[in-house]
């Protein structure tokens, strides 16, 4: 009888496939992203869920969130695995203990493919959630940044209206008698580029509250002072930590939320001035949510 000489098996791509599967008993070692049972249309979903979530802007940072996906996506298939395995075995001897050689080290077998692809997606979450962290750091630093142009605009305009009073202080006044019964002209005061702001940082830490506050509540009176009667007052609350329960009306209406900065806005620094004297007449010290009608 004579011998087949080179490959044999299948020729056509259909039957490749079906011949690559044939010694699959699972699919935990599997390099392919997308195994038969699986639905690419849901894996696409996971990347542009992701994606909405961390907002990659440079390549590296989609290739992260990419690979996030990919371990996210490994480690429910092996943990469909795991338990179909979980119930093979128990199906077959429900006692643990009087499981043989080979029943253990599927069981064993089974533990590492979990473990090794729970190590994968934590890495993976750790590369995703610095990709958080930096964007928030450039959000506040973009805040801060527009925060102190703010305070040096509104400085220049200070020097520049105490030089103009100074002037009309300093000027001779008309001899003609009929300028002598005119009311001195007012000194038009410009209004503010941006709103009066406040940040107000609250930290948790093994349970305990700090709150750091920028400029303090004696500076942000200071600025009050020197503003328009009418110009608006802006605090933003930031939670890195998370939201404490004693600030839980940060949720109410009437505060605007982006990540993890909440704003609680006044439409004039009057209405602010009131906000202020009543938290400040409060026992339990703090700050409060803007409750009254000349509120915001």
């Amino acid at each position: 009888m004579n011998k087949p000489r080179g490959k044999t098996g299948p020729t056509t791509e259909q039957g490749k496939q079906i011949s690559s599967r044939n010694a699959s008993k699972h699919n935990c070692t599997s390099t392919r992203l997308i195994v038969p049972g699986e639905n690419p249309e849901q894996f696409t979903a996971l990347i542009e869920s992701l994606t909405a979530e961390y907002q990659p802007e440079t390549e590296m940072q989609k290739i992260v969130v990419d690979e996030a996906a990919r371990a996210i996506w490994e480690l429910a298939r092996v943990n469909r695995e795991f338990d179909k395995s979980q119930q093979e075995l128990y199906s077959k001897q429900q006692n643990m203990r009087d499981w043989d050689a080979g029943q253990h080290a599927e069981f064993e077998r089974m533990l590492r493919y979990r473990t090794k692809a729970e190590r994968a997606y934590g890495r993976a979450f750790q590369a995703v959630e610095y990709l958080r962290k930096l964007r928030l750091q450039a959000q506040q630093r973009a805040f801060w940044e527009k925060l102190q142009e703010a305070k040096l605009d509104q400085g220049d305009r200070r020097i520049k209206l105490s030089t103009a009073r100074m002037k009309q202080t300093t000027e001779p006044k008309e001899r003609e008698p009929k300028e002598k019964d005119k009311a001195p002209r007012p000194i038009a005061w410009p209004a503010p580029l941006v709103p009066l702001s406040q940040v107000i940082e609250v930290r948790v830490s093994q349970g305990i509250v700090s709150v750091n506050v920028h400029p303090s509540a004696e500076e942000m009176r200071q600025h009050a002072d020197a503003a328009a009667a009418g110009a608006p007052v802006l605090r933003r609350f930031e939670f890195p930590d998370g939201v404490p329960p004693e600030y839980a009306w940060v949720n109410e209406p009437g505060m605007t939320r982006s990540g993890i900065v909440w704003t609680q806005r006044f439409d004039s620094v009057q209405s602010w001035r009131t906000h202020a004297d009543r938290e400040a007449a409060n026992a339990e010290g703090g700050f409060l949510p803007a409750k009254n009608a000349n509120d915001a």
